[in-house]
Parts: C-alpha cells; sequence; structure tokens
C-alpha cells in the first residue's frame, strides 16, 4: 500500500484526506485506523488544513443596488464614482458595466474597484454580497 500527500481534512484534524495507492481517500485520524496509522508510525507529516474558498453566487443588479443602500451608499455615490475614472475608455466600460450588466458575479473586477473606493473589505463585500443573495 502507498500512501502519499496526506493533508488535514478538516480544522478539527480529525479527518485526513490521502492518496492511497493512487486514489483519493479520506479517513478518521485515529490510531486503529490503518491508514492513519501507516502515517504517523512511518513519520510522515500532515499538511495543514486549508479551507475551500468561498462560492457566491450571481446576483443581479438590482440586488447589489439594494445592498449597497441599505450600507448607505446611494446610486448617485456610485455614479459619482464611475464618472471620476480619468482614462475615458475605462470609465465607459465601467459605466456600461454598472448600468447594463443583467448580473454580477462576487469576482467581477468592476465589484472589487468600486468596494475598494467606497472603503469595503473584501469581507465586509462577501458579507454584502451573502446579505443581497
Amino acid at each position: 500500500m502507498i500512501i502519499s500527500n496526506p493533508r488535514w481534512a478538516n480544522a478539527e484534524h480529525t479527518l485526513v484526506t490521502a492518496e492511497v495507492d493512487g486514489a483519493t481517500a479520506t479517513f478518521g485520524a485515529v490510531a486503529h485506523n490503518m491508514h492513519y496509522a501507516i502515517i504517523t508510525g512511518s513519520g510522515m507529516s500532515v499538511a495543514p488544513f486549508v479551507p475551500e474558498p468561498p462560492t457566491f453566487p450571481t446576483i443581479s443588479p438590482r440586488q447589489l443596488r439594494l445592498a449597497l443602500l441599505e450600507t448607505g451608499t446611494s446610486g448617485i455615490q456610485v455614479d459619482a464614482l464611475l464618472s471620476a475614472i480619468s482614462d475615458p475608455d475605462e470609465r465607459d466600460y465601467a459605466v456600461i458595466e454598472w448600468n447594463h450588466a443583467t448580473a454580477f458575479g462576487r469576482d467581477h473586477p468592476l465589484i472589487a474597484s468600486l468596494g475598494s473606493a467606497l472603503g469595503y473589505t473584501e469581507e465586509q463585500i462577501d458579507t454584502l454580497w451573502v446579505w443581497a443573495s
């Protein structure tokens, strides 16, 4: 049996995921588990747990604008930020996106730009996104 790439599968360190004979397996981190015993007995280290990044749904422009309004950001403020973009092509692109997009993904570049300009942290944008959806 060949075991490689063990890593914690959860933050509590009760599960381990590893490659076992070329296939991915998840098993309990208990002494009586054969796979875990091989890992600990061989001195193999278990890589840290890395949580999956959160996934966010696509939201409508209406949902986004209402969420911004609930946090105290008006459409007038957003329009002013868009109008202040110095590069005319970049400004036109941003205005078209803001006014005519049928949906926004959390990873849309305009969301990061507007969020930053409005003083929102990434965590605050994430919270706003979840609330809006």
